[in-house]
């Protein structure tokens, strides 16, 4: 399950917001907005092919007008950037999400409340496909004009400063592997500066999360998804600070949530429970632990289909049941997880 599908409901809203909301019932003399409500109907629904094909047309309605520098055809541009990210087709949405928001800023101004929209959607394309340089000042952008606009603890904010949060948590992991790779080398000075860089990531990513978390308590119905997937990577930052006490508590929060709203054999909930069987392990919590690593092996073999999850995994049962005396169920951990390794290697 990808971060997109448990924040569906709260981009469905962004989205309705940005490209207007027409109702239901019969079609209006305006070809371009049935088009557009067509399409955002579908999107809306999951329908994702359907709904570019219809932005797709709405946009080729307005292409012609003032050489397709108009609201109409940003509308377009914004919406098939949005479908387009939810594809996967990432190049193709950032064409489309920063040609909206270059059209919005041209005609609107860069302080209009339509440029956050547009700021945000190109930032999640650029999200997506791993560009999180480009990311971060696109949903520090959004964050700035909602704030604005909106208000502070307005929902709309959770969507960026979740994101904002998570790429923090990954450039921190990124400094934190440059710091392992200078201790190897013996370059200590570039290891503490790699690894200040990274405490100081992680620290930023929790202030952001901090902000989300209080938005989508408020907001039971459409965000406890987007709340659990929060609280996860609250408690992934957490851990990775070393705050092992306050990752356990958060990594509760998340299973609670996650494990009502998804079952226990989704993809969130399965890297949940192994992420709480290690820090149970960590926190010398061996019984709670050996029963999560087990919950966590068997549904990671059935469902999540990750080669290089069940190496860590194995890892670090091996290392558990070596620790707590349990020397053949070690062995066999440490002998499966070699039989990953090899596959991953080939």
């Amino acid at each position: 399950m990808s971060w997109r599908k448990t924040t569906w409901s709260l981009v469905s809203i962004l989205l309705t917001l940005s490209v207007g909301v027409w109702p239901e019932g019969e079609p209006t003399a305006d070809p371009w907005e049935d088009l557009m409500r067509q399409a955002a109907r579908n999107y809306g629904e999951g329908n994702l092919p359907d709904s570019r094909d219809s932005a797709v047309q709405a946009l080729k309605l307005e292409q012609d007008t003032d050489k397709g520098i108009n609201l109409r055809a940003a509308e377009s541009h914004y919406l098939l950037g949005e479908i387009l990210t939810a594809l996967t087709r990432h190049e193709d949405a950032i064409h489309h999400a920063r040609r909206g928001l270059l059209i919005r800023s041209k005609l609107l101004g860069v302080d209009h409340v339509q440029v956050g929209f547009s700021a945000n959607s190109l930032a999640q394309a650029y999200q997506d496909q791993g560009n999180y340089q480009k990311a971060l000042p696109l949903n520090e952008q959004a964050i700035t004009i909602w704030r604005v606009h909106f208000g502070k603890d307005h929902p709309h904010l959770a969507v960026p400063y979740n994101n904002q949060g998570r790429i923090l948590n990954i450039i921190g992991k990124h400094h934190e592997k440059k710091a392992e790779e200078h201790k190897n080398e013996g370059r200590t000075d570039e290891a503490s500066r790699s690894q200040a860089l990274a405490k100081e990531s992680y620290r930023q990513a929790m202030t952001y999360f901090r902000e989300a978390e209080l938005i989508l308590k408020s907001l039971p119905g459409e965000g406890s998804l987007t709340l659990g997937a929060c609280y996860q990577n609250m408690a992934d930052t957490q851990r990775a600070l070393g705050q092992l006490e306050e990752a356990e508590v958060l990594y509760r929060q998340a299973l609670k949530i996650l494990g009502k709203e998804l079952g226990r054999k989704e993809p969130f909930v399965i890297l949940c429970i192994s992420s709480l069987a290690h820090i149970t392990n960590k926190l010398g919590k061996n019984d709670e632990a050996e029963t999560l690593y087990r919950q966590a092996l068997k549904y990671t073999i059935e469902h999540l289909g990750d080669d290089e999850h069940l190496y860590r995994l194995l890892t670090d049962m091996g290392a558990f049941y070596e620790k707590i005396g349990k020397t053949e169920k070690s062995i066999d951990c440490r002998a499966y997880a070699t039989l990953i390794k090899e596959g991953l290697d080939e």
